[in-house]
Parts: C-alpha cells; structure tokens; sequence
C-alpha cells in the first residue's frame, strides 16, 4: 500500500486517509508549506520550500496545485512538485478553484499602474500551459465552483462568473446589517447554501441560504482571523485560523455550532487556506477492485458458455 514518504508527528498518512490540504507559512521566504491532514488531525510536510503559498485544489487523479506569488504549483506526490504554470505578476495571489473539468482559476492583480482586479483561468487541457484573463468585478480572495458549475468569488459582495466567457454579476449583497463585511473563504454544501467566512467587529462565519433569502451567523466566537474554508462530505465546516491567543491553529465545527482545535499551526506557521481531500483509492485498492471486476466478468462469460 502507498504511503505518504515524509514525516511529522510520529505518523504516516495514507493518500487516502487524508482528510485536508491546507497552506501554511511565516514571514520567512522560502519556508511556506502545504501539510496533509487525516481527520484525527495528524498531519505531514506534503510540500515544502514555498514563499506565501494562498489557494489550493486537488483534481481528479489526486494532484494537488497551489497558487505562490505568480507560480502554479502540482504536487504529484508528497515532496514532487513543479511549477506548471506562471501568472503575468504576482500581485494579490490569494484564492483557487477547481471545476468539474479540472481548469483552474485564481484571483489576481494586473501589472502597475492600474493594479486592475483580474481572475486566471487555466486550462487543463493544455496542461495549464495556457490561460485566460478576465477583468474581475473587485479584488476577490476566496473562490468556490457553485452546484451550478460557475465561479463564485469574494470581493465585497459574492459575485457569480459564467466559467466559459468571464461574464460577471452580483450573486449576493450583503445588506446594510453587514455593511463593511470582510469577506475572505466561500464554500457551498450539498444543498447550496454558501458558508462565507471573513470580519465584521468579530471573525465569524456567516451561511447564505440557498434561495438567498436568509442569512444567518455559524460561527462568531473563537476566531481571530478566519481565513479559508471547506466542508468535508458530511457537510463539516472547517476553518483555517490564521492565528489566536494560544497559538496558530485549525478550527473544526459541527453543524451544532461547536468548535474544536484540528490542527496546529506549527509554532510560528499559519494556516491560510484549507479543502477537503478528495477521496483518492490506494493502489491496492484499485487493484482489488479490478481484480473483482475480473472474477464478475469471468464467471457471466461461464454463465454463457454453459
């Protein structure tokens, strides 16, 4: 069985145990990391050597990508890593998202001077070698791929993107109760409804019904600078907390509304952004289910002989 080869906290983390990818760094260079998380909250370096790693993603064959200043990153394996993709500056490299085709696209700045909201879009087809550049309605931090299959963003208000052509509109304005609000993380549950993280007197979460016709806060004590968030597969909330009076850490809570540290933050290191691993079958695993689908085939083909 694979095992993941680098080591912390006296454990191994299974591919397929893990629960989390999240972006950790301080204010050296050259020492920002992303760490694999199981849902125990034991946790490994699965890449190291990055400045201010921000957003990150995992498509559908287990690779995971971040987002370093200008470069794209994939990590094919704990430790493997490579720039796949370069932005055209490295201003406000803040959130990513994935969609069902495995384009990736991060938030960004253009080039001096007029320093313009923009949102890449890189293609997978092209092995991320190519993009495109859309003017963005503000500068947005968190990104998250709706139900729907569009970009939504954080930049004020929650603005929706058609993923084929950049076209923008406000999907949701906050109302003047939550005038000022500081949006960060987005992420959508099964059932549409948008958990938005971010600050308005307090850190606090916030969740947007699906029809929009409520809003209501989660989370709004325990936090002292929320940034990125995901929901595991069933529908947990989990926050990245950038830092707090006993130290850097990890937040989970339930639906209930109760809080618990997951994951420490490494001493001086600050967890930025978080997603939740998507499940990704062991070697063994694979071959097990092959081999079963051979024994099936197998015995129907008897079946017929007879």
């Amino acid at each position: 069985m694979a095992f993941l080869a680098f080591f912390l906290t006296g454990v191994s983390l299974g591919q397929a145990a893990t629960a989390f990818y999240a972006t950790v760094y301080d204010a050296v260079e050259g020492e920002g990391k992303v760490v694999a998380i199981d849902k125990f909250g034991n946790s490994i370096d699965y890449a190291t050597g990055f400045d201010q790693p921000e957003g990150l993603a995992q498509d559908r064959q287990g690779n995971v990508f971040v987002i370093d200043g200008e470069a794209l990153w994939k990590i094919a394996a704990p430790g493997v890593r490579e720039i796949v993709a370069t932005k055209p500056n490295a201003y406000n490299s803040w959130g990513m998202a994935m969609d069902a085709f495995d384009n990736i696209y991060v938030t960004g700045n253009s080039d001096l001077p007029s320093f313009a909201p923009q949102i890449y879009k890189f293609f997978a087809a092209t092995s991320y070698g190519t993009y495109d550049t859309w003017t963005a309605a503000g500068t947005a931090t968190g990104l998250a791929i709706g139900n729907d299959g569009a970009l939504y963003a954080a930049d004020g208000n929650i603005v929706r993107y058609d993923i084929n052509t950049g076209a923008y509109e406000t999907y949701y304005e906050f109302s003047d109760a939550y005038a000022g609000f500081q949006v960060f993380g987005l992420a959508f549950n099964a059932q549409g409804e948008l958990f938005v993280s971010g600050y308005l007197d307090t850190d606090q979460v916030l969740k947007i019904s699906a029809d929009l016709s409520s809003i209501s806060t989660v989370v709004d004590a325990g936090l002292t600078d929320v940034r990125g968030i995901t929901l595991d597969g069933a529908g947990n909330l989990f926050m990245a907390n950038w830092a707090c009076g006993c130290g850097p850490e990890n937040a989970i809570m339930s639906q209930s509304g109760m809080t618990a540290v997951l994951f420490s933050g490494q001493g001086d290191f600050s967890p930025n952004f978080i997603i939740a691993a998507s499940p990704v079958p062991e070697p063994s695993a694979l071959w097990l289910l092959a081999a079963g689908l051979g024994i099936i085939a197998l015995r129907k083909s008897r079946r017929r002989s007879r």
